[in-house]
């Protein structure tokens, strides 16, 4: 809008805040200061009116991208030894059980609580599917560590 008016452009840059992109221009103060108050506000808010413009666009392309970080299942780091999962040797990321889509360990924990124990399921994942008969509550195994010992020691 400066250039419209005839107004010289000392500097120009771009940034980021946060991260939405953010851009500015620095008129000729003096020669804008000899236009009219209307030609001012024009170059002015032409300047405001872009940053929202390039902030909503940033944003709406980052709401639109924000489906590629959603999760597609539960991954695991090992099977416990004696229990169903390791019998059928699980292996995969977890998407599904029986009528369940498994996202997050959240569905994985209200799916089994419905289900119950000694019940045969299907458990579906990114390696095949695996039919297994679910198990009672985890007896928690106790390992104590350097650390604890030297903290239990004093």
């Amino acid at each position: 809008m400066a250039a419209m008016e005839k107004v010289k452009i000392k500097s120009m840059g771009w940034g980021l805040f946060i991260i939405i992109p953010l851009a500015f221009v620095e008129p000729d103060e003096k020669q804008l200061g000899k236009k009219p108050a209307w030609s001012q506000l024009r170059v002015f808010a032409s300047g405001s009116f872009a940053n929202f413009m390039l902030a909503g666009l940033s944003l709406l392309l980052i709401a639109s991208m924000s489906g590629m970080f959603y999760s597609s299942g539960v991954t695991y780091r090992g099977l416990m030894e004696g229990y169903p999962a390791e019998g059928v040797n699980l292996s995969g990321i977890i998407v599904g059980i029986n009528d369940y889509e498994i996202r997050s360990i959240y569905d994985l924990r209200s799916a089994l609580s419905e289900i119950g124990e000694n019940q045969s399921i299907t458990i579906t994942t990114s390696e095949g599917e695996f039919v297994l008969t679910t198990a009672g509550d985890i007896e928690p195994v106790f390992k104590p560590s350097l650390y604890f010992v030297f903290l239990a020691g004093h």
